[in-house]
């Protein structure tokens, strides 16, 4: 047929396009074009909030690539624009991290003034000697200390170490349950941050409590001891369940000999822990980084992260002069002595005194001075030291507890042990009323087998001893004596009867 039928070699024509005016699509590519911009939308929203769900920290990968989970934004971030309640402010100041999250949250703090860079922050890492947290500076070599993390911080710690279990798991806890419900392996930051979107708007006592749970939760798994991943271990639930008993523990030597440690056994990019403690750290053992702002408390808030990072931009650290580096352990100011837990707390003149220890109804900021007869004082540290001498008293008596306890058991087990001794003796002395009923019992069947047997032996005596019906005479042998050759094959007994 013709137009069917082709020659050899003549290859197939493709049907012409559409005619479209110069310049425009047909509406076929318009649709697709569309589609295509939808799905870049959806993508980019996509990732945006995945962006806001695991943002632990700022990440610069035109610097190397390198992600230090530790810093403070998200915090700041998590905070921002909420106004917390004066019960919940209490409950935070409870916390063994309270000093510096009232700090961020009074303070209102900006992003800009927590933001630092990984890339710079590499080459601080980097000076690590691996000597236990000693750090090469110019030509003299500097220690961080559990001291001084507690002053950058305001960590409030005591002896009692933190131990963590090598297999953990979801503790039998109602607070477990509430952040927690539908999983049973690691917490995930989201599940915090959504945890605490919804308790911080109610303001119920357990709500409150819950709010500063979670906000330490969050510290640990965001500042303080951060994984290469966005979750938290299981183990610090049972640290924060009690809040007056949880700055019992010694989070200072733990933050700092988690870092300690994985400066010691990780290459300096992937190294976890308390990173952005180091920045501070560097700023208080240097002269080069300016105050950000008047001395304060904790410490970490009076320098600007921009300017440590301006720094190691601009100056080597093994470059450093050494008046320029301060190598001797920082020192704790007289407020600083009150507030942390390194020495005895302070005790206010008068214990009977019920508004001492009531807080006042518009709580002061830390700006506010009040006069005393021998130096001004800060209202909010005054607070702070009353109620650190609660929480030492609420310790106290935790511990008789524990001892009254521990006699009480005592006196129980003692007590069931004379119960148990009483009832052996009185289950021995029925054991041998039975033996001697059985005894008795014994004895009168022996006594009628007795008179049996003497009767049976009369009997007998009577039919072998008559002779002629006659009994034989008292002294009188009866032989019998065998046939000859009676004995000899056995057929006889060999003496006489």
């Amino acid at each position: 047929m013709e137009g069917v039928s082709k020659t050899k070699g003549e290859k197939r024509k493709r049907p012409s396009p559409i005619q479209t005016p110069k310049g425009k699509k047909p509406k076929k590519f318009e649709k697709q074009s569309e589609e295509v911009k939808e799905k870049e939308v959806k993508k980019q929203r996509k990732e945006k909030v995945v962006i806001e769900e695991e943002e632990v920290q700022e990440v610069n990968v035109k610097e190397g690539g390198v992600q230090y989970r530790s810093n403070l934004v998200s915090l700041v971030k998590l905070v921002r624009g909420i106004e917390f309640s004066k019960l919940q402010k209490e409950e935070i100041r409870k916390s063994p991290f309270g000093n510096l999250l009232l700090c961020v949250i009074e303070k209102m703090m900006d992003e800009s003034y927590v933001k630092k860079s990984d890339f710079e922050t590499l080459k601080l890492v980097s000076r690590y000697q691996g000597h236990g947290g000693r750090f090469k500076l110019g030509n003299k070599t500097v220690k961080i200390t559990e001291k001084e993390m507690t002053l950058i911080f305001g960590l409030q710690s005591d002896p009692n170490r933190i131990r963590l279990s090598p297999k953990p798991k979801k503790p039998n806890k109602k607070f477990a349950d509430r952040i927690c419900a539908k999983t049973d392996r690691i917490i995930n930051i989201g599940s915090l941050r959504d945890c605490f979107e919804k308790v911080v708007k109610k303001n119920t006592p357990q709500d409150a409590k819950d709010v500063a749970r979670v906000l330490t939760l969050y510290l640990l798994a965001t500042v303080f001891c951060p994984h290469t991943t966005s979750r938290l271990n299981w183990n610090y639930l049972e640290f924060v369940e009690d809040l007056e008993a949880s700055t019992s523990y010694a989070w200072s030597t733990y933050i700092t000999e988690y870092l300690i440690n994985e400066l010691d056994t990780k290459e300096p990019k992937n190294v976890g822990g308390c990173v952005v403690g180091l920045l501070y750290w560097l700023c208080e053992h240097t002269t080069l980084v300016k105050k950000g702002a008047p001395a304060d408390f904790p410490r970490f808030n009076k320098w600007r992260l921009s300017d440590v990072t301006e720094l190691l931009a601009k100056t080597p650290l093994q470059s450093l002069e050494p008046e320029n580096v301060i190598e001797s352990e920082l020192v704790p100011t007289d407020e600083e002595q009150k507030l942390l837990q390194f020495v005895e707390v302070v005790k206010p003149e008068s214990d009977d005194d019920e508004e001492a220890v009531k807080p006042a109804d518009k709580e002061p900021s830390m700006e506010q001075k009040v006069e005393n007869k021998e130096r001004p004082t800060d209202a909010y540290s005054e607070l702070q030291a009353e109620n650190q001498m609660l929480r030492n008293e609420v310790k106290r008596l935790k511990e008789e507890n524990v001892d009254l306890r521990k006699t009480i058991s005592m006196l129980e087990q003692q007590r069931d042990d004379s119960f148990q001794q009483r009832a052996f003796e009185n289950d021995t002395i029925a054991d041998l009323g039975f033996e001697v009923e059985t005894v008795h019992v014994e004895k009168q069947v022996l006594q009628s087998e007795k008179q049996v047997l003497q009767s049976e032996i009369i009997n007998r005596e009577s039919e072998i001893g008559t002779v002629d019906g006659r009994f034989p005479p008292v002294g009188f042998d009866l032989k019998i004596e065998s046939p000859p050759g009676f004995l000899e094959y056995g057929l006889g007994p060999e003496k006489p009867i």
